[in-house]
């Protein structure tokens, strides 16, 4: 090439390197918390984040506040969760998942049971998230879609070597309802009732069960555990993994409830047997889960070196909200 080309051309990408340098050194919005990737991470979402866990901690501890650093460390930590969603959205889109709208629904009701039955109701759980219902919902088909594809992806081969070194015993491979009566003395229970006494309630209420009562409204009238907001279920149990699951493996039917009063270190039970998997099934939802797992530790690694965060916006005192519209002062 000549020489009366060449310099022309150098200096055009000196010109191009120079400027995307510049670029890369201008100083983000000082509404824009985290750039990654193209994406940016609005503060005011984070903001409101922190002002919400402030407010719930307040309630118990009034003096409490975060120090510069907790501060710094806690809006880094939502920003990178706020980008971790919207690369899991961005994956499902990409790969074109749709998730089913019934499983979704069915999933959205047990989340906001289990919600409620920590005390916790559903505003103040979107506010400590900065989401709404909607978003909530979203959030769990992508999940949901996500997570099929992972399973569907384990092969036979894996399988098979993975339920040749595993004793099905520690898979989850039957899911229960329960009904639980505590007492003085039993483990995590506040009850003032001796064992006698939630014997005999125990008792009672499992006659009105063998008489036709709804096991679910039973749960939520008598049950002390927080289970009972989710009408006693308590998800997926592995034969060897808890005192009751001698007892639950013992009942054949799905539907079926225990005869017999069962105790544990916990109190008194009622147990109902609600779902069964069979050894694969349960495996390939565990290692498909698994592999779910890492894919999400991938997306933050990968997305980390891309991250670049506003200093000012990361370690500025927290700003007081804005009035809501019926506060705001007309002109």
């Amino acid at each position: 090439m000549p020489s009366n080309v060449r310099i022309p051309l150098l200096v055009a990408f000196c010109f191009v390197l120079s400027g995307a340098v510049r670029a890369a050194e201008e100083p983000l919005p000082a509404d824009v918390l985290l750039e990654c990737d193209g994406l940016r991470i609005q503060a005011a979402p984070i903001y409101q984040i922190e002002r919400a866990y402030l407010e719930r901690v307040r309630k118990t501890q009034p003096d409490f506040n975060l120090t510069g650093d907790e501060r710094e460390s806690f809006r880094r930590e939502r920003a990178w969760e706020f980008v971790e969603r919207a690369m899991l959205k961005k994956y499902a889109a990409e790969h074109k998942l749709v998730p089913v709208p019934a499983e979704v629904e069915t999933e959205f009701q047990a989340r906001k049971k289990e919600i409620e039955s920590y005390g916790e109701s559903l505003a103040e759980f979107y506010a400590d998230r900065a989401i709404d219902e909607a978003e909530h919902r979203q959030m769990i088909g992508v999940m949901q879609a996500v997570r099929k594809k992972f399973q569907d992806e384990v092969t036979k081969a894996e399988l098979d070597e993975y339920l040749k070194v595993m004793d099905p015993k520690v898979l989850p491979l039957r899911s229960f309802s329960h009904i639980k009566f505590g007492f003085q003395g039993a483990k995590e229970c506040n009850s003032t009732r001796t064992r006698e006494e939630a014997k005999q309630k125990a008792e009672e209420v499992l006659a009105k069960l063998k008489a036709g009562g709804d096991f679910a409204k039973l749960a939520a009238e008598f049950s002390d555990c927080p289970s009972k907001n989710m009408g006693g279920e308590m998800g997926w149990l592995a034969h060897e993994k808890y005192q009751l699951a001698e007892k639950l493996y013992a009942l054949e039917k799905v539907g079926e409830v225990s005869a017999d009063i069962v105790e544990s270190d916990y109190g008194f039970h009622i147990l109902k047997f609600t779902g069964v998997k069979t050894p694969e099934e349960a495996a390939r939802e565990f290692m498909g889960n698994a592999k779910f797992e890492q894919f999400q530790t991938q997306l933050r690694q990968d997305c980390m070196p891309k991250g670049r965060f506003n200093t000012a916006a990361v370690t500025a005192e927290l700003p007081k909200a804005a009035p809501a519209p019926s506060e705001t002062k007309k002109p």
